[in-house]
């Protein structure tokens, strides 16, 4: 999986696609999508756009961010923050399941349970981000 590079941003993807600060290795924000969850072929940037392709689903996503980070609204601030935070929830779990299961911490039906409810508040606030995305995510 080859990176893209323009300007400062590095772009890479997998199950999502992670955009990096060229100079930290900083990730500046990361986007996921249905159709790459089981992989996504090497980025390519061409007329200002950012352009990714699914193994599978044959889906092809194009991102153009015409604002920047420090443009965006509070709201879209606090649920991209949101979102990180359920994220590292969501893999921490995944990281102790068998752990957890076999010291008798949790059973797989409370683990299931669990991993179902960090689903449900990703998919809230990835619906919630969209919203805002599509009101333009601006200050007022």
């Amino acid at each position: 999986m080859s990176p893209a590079v323009n300007k400062d941003r590095v772009y890479v993807g997998n199950h999502f696609v992670s955009c990096l600060n060229a100079t930290t290795g900083k990730i500046v924000s990361e986007y996921g999508d249905k159709c790459l969850n089981k992989g996504c072929n090497s980025p390519i940037i061409a007329n200002n756009r950012l352009y990714v392709s699914s193994y599978y689903s044959g889906c092809l996503l194009c991102f153009y961010n015409k604002n920047n980070r420090k443009k965006m609204s509070p709201e879209l601030k606090q649920l991209l923050e949101k979102r990180e935070e359920w994220r590292k929830k969501l893999e921490g779990l995944k990281k102790e399941k068998e752990d957890f299961i076999k010291r008798g911490l949790i059973s797989e039906k409370t683990y299931q349970q669990r991993y179902e409810e960090i689903m449900d508040q990703l998919v809230d606030i990835e619906d919630k981000i969209i919203q805002e995305k599509i009101k333009g995510g601006k200050k007022k």
